[in-house]
């Protein structure tokens, strides 16, 4: 009875496959035939099977289509031809091509997976006990304020026993990366004798000599090169897979000791608690090697080189040249003021990770405080001395000093006549030593959105103000 009835329900089944195309599951659910019963019917039941690809109407063009896809693949995302200009290229040049724009795409997704599949195949490295990988990564944490902020950190990885060290850095710099390698090597109590870096421009660049790329080392990481004794391995451009330890000891250490977001205050004393965590994190058994990671690691330090007798100062001497409108420009993008009275003179620069030292020649210390990274302001700024040359000539040497400014005011700057402009920077410097930058500033905002200009609206405001 039971092979009747099922036989009696074959029709059925292969019509709502076939004209109705539900899935199998839910046709044996309507027709209440289980699963035993389907594997004893199963070659009753016709599935329906997707229609094939015209492929063979691409077979007299297929050269030219695997020409197409690999230097589809060798190309940058920006000079890459898409599939529909392909498709188009081929109706105009060749007058038998029929096939559709369907088809061509799924021949090129099938030909990509083959040729991708090809290249993709990596050898297993070996590495020996003296060697090192070394590498930048993203972190965020909270500053004092309560802000989120983006900073760097570096960690050194050793992948014979899979031990990592981590420190991290307000931004990415040499001076700090030298810093964080300083302090790993005085922990671990000696140097390993390579270390495989990438092509960061933090460190190396290259240069064309006799129509060769040349890859020059900063001097300041050369000097803490021969300091140390160890050999730098720079890896292949765009080939993170040749130094995947570091890559994955990155992103191990930024699970298990950055999360949650850590609030920092001095660099220095959480880069000290960070090598004890990171020597916590060692404490694990190894993922290939019967004995623990702790344990491997000290059979490595064996094979190390011994620290020198001093440390390396990792800071660097800079000689600058002070603009005519007192600024200096540290690294073509930071903007340190110091004074007019230096304008158009050298000064010195001491860059380390952390602060900024700017020199006169005389030896007068005319800045020392924070290094900026990123989109910071030097403050504090010398407004006495800012506003009234803004007032004469705004220059774009000082415009990186209005960023501070409400926007209200930027957009009027922007879009005011060089007249207008300057009459009212001086309202601006006249109710700035009456009340201060920052009331100045507000009343400046308020006065706009009044549209009241004038030198006695920004008295009277200023007189509110004070009462």
């Amino acid at each position: 009875m039971m092979r009747k009835g099922i036989t009696k329900r074959r029709y059925k089944v292969r019509k709502d496959r076939r004209d109705y195309g539900l899935p199998v599951c839910r046709v044996l659910k309507k027709h209440h035939i289980s699963q035993s019963q389907l594997y004893y019917q199963k070659h009753q039941i016709q599935m329906r099977v997707p229609r094939e690809n015209s492929i063979s109407n691409l077979e007299p063009y297929k050269e030219i289509i695997e020409a197409w896809v690999k230097d589809k693949l060798e190309k940058s995302n920006s000079k890459r031809i898409g599939v529909s200009k392909l498709h188009l290229h081929l109706q105009e040049t060749q007058p038998d091509y029929t096939a559709s724009e369907n088809t061509l795409r799924k021949y090129v997704t099938k030909l990509k997976q083959i040729l991708v599949s090809k290249r993709g195949a990596f050898l297993t490295l070996t590495h020996e006990p003296h060697e090192c990988q070394a590498d930048f990564g993203r972190f965020f944490y909270y500053d004092t304020n309560g802000i989120e902020t983006e900073g760097q950190c570096v960690v050194l990885s050793f992948p014979n026993s899979s031990a990592s060290y981590m420190q991290v850095l307000p931004g990415k710099s040499i001076e700090g990366m030298l810093t964080a390698m300083q302090n790993i090597f005085i922990r671990i109590g000696g140097v390993p004798k390579q270390i495989w870096l990438d092509n960061d421009t933090c460190y190396v660049h290259c240069k064309v000599i006799d129509k060769k790329k040349v890859r020059v080392i900063n001097p300041l990481f050369q000097s803490f090169i021969e300091h140390y004794g160890f050999a730098p391995v720079f890896l292949s451009a765009y080939a993170a897979n040749e130094k995947g330890s570091v890559e994955n000891a990155l992103g191990f250490l930024r699970r298990n000791i950055l999360v949650p977001l850590p609030t920092i205050a001095d660099f220095d004393a959480y880069n000290k608690e960070l090598l004890n965590k990171s020597e916590a994190c060692a404490d694990r058994k190894h993922n290939r090697k019967p004995n623990k990671v702790c344990e491997l690691f000290e059979q490595d330090k064996q094979s190390f080189l011994p620290l020198p007798s001093a440390h390396f100062s990792c800071a660097s001497h800079v000689r600058h040249y002070c603009d005519k409108f007192g600024c200096v420009k540290v690294g073509n993008t930071k903007i340190y003021f110091v004074d007019t009275i230096y304008a158009k003179s050298n000064v010195y620069v001491t860059l380390d990770y952390r602060h900024c030292t700017i020199t006169a020649e005389d030896g007068t210390v005319l800045y020392n405080d924070m290094r900026l990274y990123r989109d910071q302001l030097h403050e504090p700024v010398d407004w006495e001395t800012i506003l009234p040359r803004l007032a004469k000539h705004p220059s774009p040497s000082l415009m990186n000093f209005v960023r501070v400014f409400p926007i209200s005011i930027r957009k009027f700057m922007a879009t005011s006549y060089p007249k207008d402009l300057s009459d009212f920077m001086k309202n601006v410097v006249m109710v700035y030593k009456l009340v201060g930058i920052e009331k100045a500033l507000d009343i400046a905002s308020t006065c706009i959105k009044q549209q009241r200009l004038s030198k006695a609206d920004f008295l009277a405001s200023a007189k509110q103000s004070v009462i």
